[in-house]
């Protein structure tokens, strides 16, 4: 299980009508995900430090829950608005496709599991799988852990004092697409 403190993540997702979207329709997604993981002992042996992972295509966003998720798995009853914020809470998947700086995976599939937890952050988590895309085998895992520690999610434990707020939004009615029920990779 890796820290999430070594590596720099960004991630922007959306499901938006088809005919916006700036790539090959009719997949009604966009969004961002640069992730530099700055040598973990889970990098790949044959990519470089930093090990860069850059999408390029969303091919699915996926509702998993709503309200707080501490296991990686399930929301908890509870409120599914942060009373700070306004914005929802819960947990949602991004997958698709990116392409990496590891010469043995050029092209990888992604499958990318964020949770927001509410203010301040700290008990968000990231989970993200690399397979590669002509075996689905998955060779990158970084483990579901608390952002700003290595605290493993389920574990009964919480997240650090920093190191990162995943931040889900209301959606918005001109933009929105419709979400999946599943994420088509490992």
């Amino acid at each position: 299980m890796a820290t999430i403190n070594p590596m720099a993540v960004l991630i922007k997702a959306s499901a938006i009508p088809a005919a916006t979207t700036p790539g090959p329709p009719p997949i009604p997604y966009w969004g961002h995900l640069n992730y530099l993981d700055h040598g973990t002992p889970i990098k790949p042996l044959t990519a470089p430090t930093p090990f860069h992972v850059h999408w390029t295509s969303i091919d699915a966003y996926v509702f998993v829950c709503n309200g707080v998720n501490t296991n990686g798995e399930t929301c908890a009853a509870g409120p599914s608005t942060d009373p700070q914020t306004g914005q929802p809470v819960g947990t949602r998947e991004v997958c698709g496709t990116a392409e990496t700086n590891d010469p043995t995976h050029p092209t990888v599939h992604f499958r990318v599991r964020a949770a927001d937890n509410g203010e301040p952050g700290t008990n968000d988590f990231f989970w993200m799988h690399l397979s590669d895309p002509n075996t689905n085998m998955i060779f990158y895992d970084t483990g579901c852990t608390f952002l700003g520690s290595s605290t493993p999610c389920g574990s009964g434990g919480t997240g650090g004092p920093g190191g990162g707020n995943i931040q889900l939004h209301k959606p918005n009615p001109s933009t929105t697409g419709s979400m999946v029920t599943f994420c088509p990779y490992p």
